[in-house]
């Protein structure tokens, strides 16, 4: 092999043909981001999604592409599912509902706490004054109309991920939100 580095090539290819593995190419790469466009929307995590793009790569017999291309493919195709669930969240919301929910997230002039924001308070001591509240944030739920929109096609991973960017976040920072992100956002965070 010192002697012909070509060497090392052929006998590659011969191992190759050997094992009937065929390389990574274009097509190939097409093929495995949209089986793994399909699988963002079922798992979230990366390393997941890392496993699944290496199985299928075993199954079709494909030699693997270095771990920096997979990752990549697999970053993209999981922002894809990301882009895809959001609209099609968005499809699923009236022009109604998504005012309410805009109006989540508007302060008054005399109320520096946005609607949102009380949503996202704990409950307070055990009391009927508590109750009161607690039942009044279920109205106020209930009244955007997000209830009865199933969330159930969402992967349960990113609901949570969801979740939590809608509770850590301010809703100046949620108003500057991609719309049709913000809309997915905020009725896993309502559910």
């Amino acid at each position: 092999y010192a002697d012909r580095r070509q060497t090392v090539s052929e006998h590659q290819q011969q191992i190759r043909v050997h094992l009937s593995l065929r390389g990574f190419d274009a097509e190939a790469g097409d093929r495995m981001a949209q089986f793994l466009e399909s699988e963002a929307q079922r798992l979230d995590r990366i390393a997941s999604l890392m496993a699944q793009a290496r199985a299928w790569l075993r199954d079709e017999r494909i030699l693997a592409p270095a771990d920096d291309l997979l990752r990549r493919s697999v970053g993209t195709a999981r922002q894809r599912a990301r882009d895809i669930m959001a609209e099609r969240m968005a499809e699923h919301l009236s022009p109604t509902m998504r005012d309410q929910l805009d109006a989540l997230l508007d302060v008054g002039e005399d109320d520096p706490f946005s609607t949102l924001s009380r949503l996202k308070a704990n409950p307070s001591r055990p009391s009927v004054g508590g109750m009161k509240r607690l039942l009044a944030k279920l109205e106020n739920i209930e009244a955007t109309g997000v209830p009865e929109i199933g969330v159930n096609w969402i992967n349960a991973n990113y609901q949570r991920v969801l979740f939590h960017s809608v509770r850590n976040a301010t809703a100046d920072r949620l108003r500057g939100m991609n719309a049709s992100r913000r809309y997915l956002a905020l009725v896993c965070f309502l559910h």
